[in-house]
This record gives structure tokens, C-alpha cells and sequence, in this order.
């Protein structure tokens, strides 16, 4: 439900260190600006923010939390999106994930997706059970798949030694 999600995505805020958040945003925007002692709520003074032409690294990432901060996101808010480096992300019920993974297939700006939650049992049966299927029943992801593992969908060779460590 969307209560669950807000649920999650609170305790998934709660467990960041906004410290090392703050050094994380700072390396995103070029890595030569102190942003300790600013208060998470307020959004950054634009004599912080670098000129993105004097970045010799990773000017894209720049870019995007220069843009952030330029629409007077509050330091918090940027730290959040730091810790998914500035990729598009997006949280919801399994229908609002593929609603809104499905608008940018078709607009033809998502060919990848990085699925974040396997390991956490709530999140692998909100995936496995929820979005995968959605995706599939809108015919976004194959169904049709050539073998048993990975490996073989990639049509590529068994690894050598690897029917050694399953009979371990």
C-alpha cells in the first residue's frame, strides 16, 4: 500500500548518517566544498555551489545536484538523492513502479533498470511477486527465456569447474 511504501522509505531515510551524507554530496559536487555545520533543512547558499566548468571529474553528477540545489532542494533532500548518486529512482505499489517504468520505456529514455531491495524479504516479494509479474503481464520484460541459468539466457558457455562446485 502507499502508507507501506511512505513506512519504508521513512525508515530508509532514518538509517542514513547524514554526516557521511554530507561528505558524499560534497564529492557530487566536485569534492572541494565543506558542507558541515549547515543545517539539513535549508537549502544550500549558492556561494557553495561550484561552476561546473571548473570541475575537472564527474561533471555530470555536478550538473544534476547543482540543478538540485539551484531549485532550492534543503541540504537533507540532497543528501537523500546523493545516496542514489542522482539516478532517476522511484518508489510505490508494484502498478505505480510499472506505471512509471513503462512511461519512460515507451518514451524510449529507459532501457535499464536496477532493481534496489534483493536481500530484505519484504522487498524481494514486493519484487518477485509484485512488480515482476506486473512487468511482465504489460509485456516490458521477456518471458521467453532459452535456458535454466543466466549464463545460458546469455547463451554463453558453462564455466569451466562449475559442475565440481555444485556437487560440493
Amino acid at each position: 500500500s502507499e502508507a507501506d511504501i511512505g513506512r519504508r522509505l521513512a525508515e530508509k531515510h532514518a538509517r542514513i548518517d547524514y554526516d557521511q551524507g554530507r561528505l558524499k554530496l560534497a564529492d557530487m559536487l566536485g569534492g572541494e566544498i565543506d558542507l558541515s555545520g549547515l543545517p539539513l533543512d535549508a537549502p544550500l547558499p549558492a556561494s557553495l555551489l561550484p561552476e561546473v566548468t571548473r570541475i575537472n571529474r564527474r561533471r555530470g553528477r555536478v550538473e544534476i545536484f547543482r540543478r538540485y540545489a539551484e531549485q532550492g532542494l534543503p541540504l537533507r533532500r540532497l543528501i537523500i538523492e546523493a545516496q542514489e548518486t542522482g539516478h532517476w529512482s522511484v518508489a510505490g505499489t508494484p502498478e505505480q513502479l510499472a506505471d512509471a517504468l513503462e512511461e519512460r520505456y515507451r518514451a524510449g529514455i529507459l532501457d535499464v533498470v536496477t532493481l534496489h531491495g534483493l536481500g530484505n524479504p519484504d522487498q524481494e516479494d514486493l519484487l518477485i511477486n509484485g512488480l515482476l509479474p506486473e512487468l511482465r503481464r504489460r509485456g516490458l520484460i521477456d518471458t521467453d527465456y532459452l535456458g535454466e541459468d543466466f549464463r545460458s539466457n546469455l547463451e554463453l558457455p558453462p564455466l569451466a569447474g562449475a559442475d565440481r562446485v555444485s556437487a560440493a
